[in-house]
């Protein structure tokens, strides 16, 4: 299948290297929730599959170095070149050009002891493929042999930041809810991601607060599982 070329995408591309290079500042607290989570999260094993990692804006350097190798999976293919900007360290990856549907499987396959994490990308599968639905909810068991872990849109909804700029991360040992968010004060309309298949019903999740732009927050849900 040829690669998917394509600088502008519905889910990322050129627009949103540009926001998050624009926005390193805004997204700084963010990113270190994101750093705080992966350092508690210690898969055994020496390899890891990145799917969707882009040029890992919100990724952890640090975190990354502990794996001898990593495969990542990505469409974009400005993402090679600029995580080799972002994370100069990091120089043995494998890079796959493709969707997670058709190149997952087969680097399982090649690494059956690799642990995966989907960064940030299985919220806006949505915006990318029609059969979204069946493929979130065949995700967990396509990974139920290997330690996996996925931080996610959850919600997105229009919040001044002005206003709820003191909003922390949470932590819930369910799915969070619309009287979460009322009871945070956050009301009007908000988007679900329809991410809410890939966990048990009662599995612990931690939020985090993105504000994506200084009026749109997301509401990041990150977990992880072992086999």
């Amino acid at each position: 299948m040829r690669p998917d070329f394509r600088l502008w995408r519905p889910s990322g591309g050129l627009a949103w290297h540009w926001r998050a290079w624009r926005a390193a500042r805004r997204y700084r607290p963010f990113r270190l929730s994101i750093e705080s989570w992966l350092t508690e999260w210690s898969p055994p094993g020496q390899r890891l599959i990145l799917v969707g990692p882009s040029a890992g804006w919100t990724l952890p350097s640090a975190w990354l170095l502990g794996f001898r190798e990593i495969c990542a999976l990505d469409l974009d293919p400005l993402a090679r070149w600029l995580f080799a900007l972002n994370h100069p360290r990091c120089r043995e990856l494998t890079w796959l050009r493709g969707d997670l549907v058709t190149e997952l499987p087969p680097r399982l396959a090649v690494w059956p002891d690799a642990a995966v994490l989907f960064c940030n990308v299985l919220g806006q599968l949505a915006l990318e493929r029609e059969d979204h639905e069946a493929i979130l909810t065949a995700l967990p068991r396509l990974l139920e042999r290997h330690h996996w872990a996925s931080f996610h849109d959850c919600y997105t909804g229009d919040v001044s930041r002005d206003e709820f700029e003191a909003l922390a991360p949470l932590t819930l040992q369910r799915r969070m809810r619309a009287d979460d968010l009322k009871r945070l004060g956050l009301g009007g309309e908000w988007r679900d991601h329809g991410t809410g298949q890939l966990f048990p019903a009662q599995h612990p999740r931690a939020y985090f607060p993105w504000w994506i732009r200084e009026d749109k927050l997301h509401w990041i849900e990150a977990a992880t599982m072992a086999p």
